[in-house]
This record gives C-alpha cells, structure tokens and sequence, in this order.
C-alpha cells in the first residue's frame, strides 16, 4: 500500500536539491496559504452556489425550448431539438464542489503545518492536486472557452505554492542554505580587549624622579 504521506508527490526528488535553494520556514508558510485556502474555499462555495443556480435556470429555459421545438417539430418544421442541453454547467457545480473539498483539505493541512505537524504538508499537496482537478472540470464542461485561460492561470499559481511548499522546512529539519558567518573577525571574532601598557619615551634606567634604591643607612 503507498505511504500517503512519503511518496513522490509530497516529497519530490528535487526537494532535496532544488534548482532555486531559498530557506522557507515551513510553519509561517503553512499559516499563510491555509489563510488563502479558506479564503479559497469561502469564493469557490459561492462559485458552486452559482453554477448549480444558473444550470438550474438554464434547464427550465431548455424545458420551454424542447417544448417549443417539438411543437414545431409536429408541425413539419424540420428542427433539431437536441441542441437545447444545460448539463455541462451543472457538471461545472460539480467541478466548483470539488474544489471546495480540495480548499477545505488544504486550509486544514497550512493550520497543522502551523503546529509543527509534518503531515500537514502531504494535506497541503493533496489539496492543491484536488483543487487543480475541479478547476479543470469547471473549466471544460461549463463551456466557455475563457475558463481555459483562467485554469492555466490557476495551475501556474498552484505549481509555484506546490514548488515552495515541498522545499519549506520545519525547524528539526536541515535548512537548505547554510546561515552564514557574520561578518568582521574570522573565526573566533575580534581579539580580546586586554589593558595596554603605558607608551613611551622611557627615561634611562637610574634616572626618573625617584632616586634609587639601595641598603638602608645605619
């Protein structure tokens, strides 16, 4: 049985050595895009309300229409009935829910990545794959050719969260560029500030405003 939470997806062979090496912390940026994920999910929620009520509104129309094309049609008038059709925008409701499912996965996956939780990111991952999916089902069968463009859009913006995401690092896990040394005295820093000894000139020896020592007078 596959590991859901270790495999190629959540875990890249270029993770470990990617081509652009940026330390990101992964529980700040877990917080961050499971925000945008609810939010995701609140827009998608009325996507879905509005899809499943136009192909609602649109079916009705297609009952009129059938009926009136039939009509015709028993009249001699040589029509195509079968062209009044709305299930394509209701298929689109579909795609929108999905995407409600996929948004509501990843916002609980950014949270636990708050806490510290490393599976939290393989939720994170599955959530973007759904997300992307349902767009694509929206995109295609509500029938428009310019959700096509905007699925593009999404799917760039999905892979760079996806690239970020699977290079971010908690903070029990080797960060991928080394901090570096700070700057000034290699590599002990600066040398200790020991008292200095009076300077010069010296006055010669035997001579100073002391006279010199000697035995004591009997």
């Amino acid at each position: 049985m596959a590991d859901l939470w270790n495999n190629a997806l959540v875990e890249p062979p270029f993770a470990s050595n990617p081509p652009l090496k940026v330390n990101v912390p992964a529980k700040t940026y877990g917080l961050v895009v499971g925000i945008l994920a609810a939010i995701g999910a609140i827009l998608s929620l009325f996507v879905m309300i509005g899809a499943f009520t136009v192909s609602s509104a649109l079916s009705s129309f297609d009952a009129a229409a059938n009926a009136a094309c039939n009509a015709d049609k028993a009249a001699g008038f040589n029509v195509n009935c079968t062209i009044y059709s709305a299930g394509g925008s209701a298929i689109a409701g579909i795609g929108a829910l999905i995407v409600l499912a996929a948004m509501c996965v990843g916002a609980w996956g950014g949270f636990q990545m708050y806490q510290g939780i490393h599976r939290g990111r393989a939720l994170m991952v599955y959530g973007l794959v759904g997300a992307a999916f349902g767009w694509l089902i929206y995109a295609i069968l509500w029938g428009f050719g310019v959700g096509i463009t905007y699925f593009i859009v999404d799917l760039i913006i999905y892979a760079v969260i996806y690239y970020f995401l699977v290079i971010s690092k908690f903070p029990d896990e080797v960060p991928l560029v080394a901090a570096a040394a700070p700057a000034g005295y290699p590599p002990y820093g600066p040398p200790p500030n020991y008292p200095q000894p009076p300077q010069g000139p010296y006055p010669p020896q035997g001579q100073g405003p002391y006279p010199p020592q000697g035995p004591p007078q009997s």
